[in-house]
C-alpha cells in the first residue's frame, strides 16, 4: 500500500473516538476473564461450557456478548467441539474430541484451559497444535490477551489484508491463522504511527477503512466496473497475468450515448485508464522482488 494513502487512511481515523465507544466492550472482556479465570475454567460443568441452553455460557457470553471483539456468528456450532442442540434436545459434539459428548466436553475443556496457558506464554507451536477450531481458538486468544493476539479471525479477511499491505508471501498465504495475526500485527509494529495503537484498535481500523473481505464481482454493475480497485491474483505467476486494460487506440474515443457517434477524446478516461496501468505493473513488479530477494 502506497503509504501517503495509508497515512491519508490514519489521518481520517478517528482513533479517540474508537477508543471511547469501545470502553464499555473491554469492560465486558474483563468481566469475562474474571468470572472465566483459568481455575474456574478446569472446573466448570458442560452447561457452563455449551452454546445452545441459553445463559451466560462459556460459548454464548464469547460468541454473543463479546460479538464487537470479533465475530464468531455465522459458523456452525459444531466450532465448539460440544454443543446443546434444542431441535434434537441432545448434546452434540465433534467426533475428533470422543466417542461421546462426555468425554468430548472434558477434552474441549483440557484444551481450552492448555490454550488459554499457551498464549500466555507465547507458546505459538503448540497454539498451532490445538485441535481447538481456528475461528475459536482466535478469539479465545484474543479475549485472554488483546495486547498479543489480533481479533480478525475469517480466513478471507486475513488473507485479504494479507495482499492489500503486500505481505501476501506465499509462506504466509499457506501458513496457519495464528502466523497470518502474526505477520499483520508486526506490521502494524513496524509501522511509526500504528506501533502506539493497540491491536484492538487496529483491527477497527481494519474494516472501518478497507473493505472487511475480498470485493466480489458484480456482473450487473458495468458501469462501476472501470472505477473499482484491481484485485490481483496472490502469488502470481509472470507467464500468466491478465490487465485487463483498454487497447490504447481506444483511449482517444469517446461515444456520445443518444447519437452513438465518436465525439471529443475522454482524456479524464483516459488519464485514469494508463494510471490504473501503471499501478498494476508497478504492483506486480514489487512482487517479484520482494519474492526474489
Amino acid at each position: 500500500m502506497n503509504i501517503h494513502d495509508l497515512r491519508q487512511a490514519q489521518a481520517d481515523f478517528n482513533t479517540a473516538e474508537i477508543t471511547d465507544k469501545r470502553k464499555s466492550l473491554h469492560k465486558l472482556r474483563q468481566a469475562f476473564v474474571k468470572d472465566f479465570n483459568p481455575l474456574y475454567l478446569a472446573q466448570m460443568n458442560i452447561d457452563d461450557f455449551v452454546a445452545g441452553k441459553g445463559g451466560a455460557t462459556f460459548c454464548n457470553r464469547l460468541e454473543r456478548e463479546l460479538d464487537g471483539l470479533g465475530r464468531l456468528l455465522g459458523s456452525t456450532a459444531i466450532k465448539f467441539g460440544v454443543y446443546y442442540s434444542k431441535t434434537q434436545n441432545s448434546y452434540l459434539y465433534s467426533k475428533i474430541w470422543g466417542d461421546d459428548y462426555r468425554t468430548a466436553f472434558i477434552n474441549v475443556r483440557q484444551a481450552v484451559v492448555e490454550l488459554v496457558e499457551y498464549g500466555k506464554n507465547r507458546d505459538l507451536k503448540a497454539i498451532v497444535a490445538s485441535r481447538i477450531s481456528p475461528m475459536f481458538k482466535g478469539k479465545i486468544l484474543s479475549v485472554y490477551y488483546p495486547e498479543l493476539y489480533l481479533n480478525v479471525f475469517s480466513p478471507d479477511h486475513l488473507n485479504y489484508y494479507l495482499q492489500f499491505y503486500g505481505l501476501d508471501t506465499a509462506e504466509n498465504i499457506h501458513s496457519d491463522a495464528v502466523y497470518k495475526r502474526e505477520a499483520l500485527v508486526l506490521y502494524k509494529n513496524s509501522d511509526d504511527v500504528m506501533k502506539h495503537w493497540s491491536l484492538d484498535l487496529f483491527s477497527n481500523f481494519l474494516y472501518d477503512r478497507y473493505p472487511q473481505s475480498p470485493v466480489k464481482e458484480n456482473k450487473n454493475d458495468k458501469e462501476l466496473a472501470e472505477y473499482q480497485n484491481p484485485q490481483f491474483p496472490l502469488n502470481p505467476s509472470p507467464t500468466e497475468i491478465q490487465l485487463n486494460i483498454l487497447p490504447f487506440e481506444s483511449l482517444n474515443k469517446s461515444t456520445d450515448k443518444k447519437s452513438g457517434k465518436n465525439t471529443k477524446p475522454d482524456y479524464e478516461k483516459e488519464q485514469r485508464l494508463l494510471k490504473q496501468l501503471g499501478d498494476r505493473g508497478e504492483e506486480i513488479v514489487k512482487r517479484f522482488e520482494i519474492d526474489r530477494l
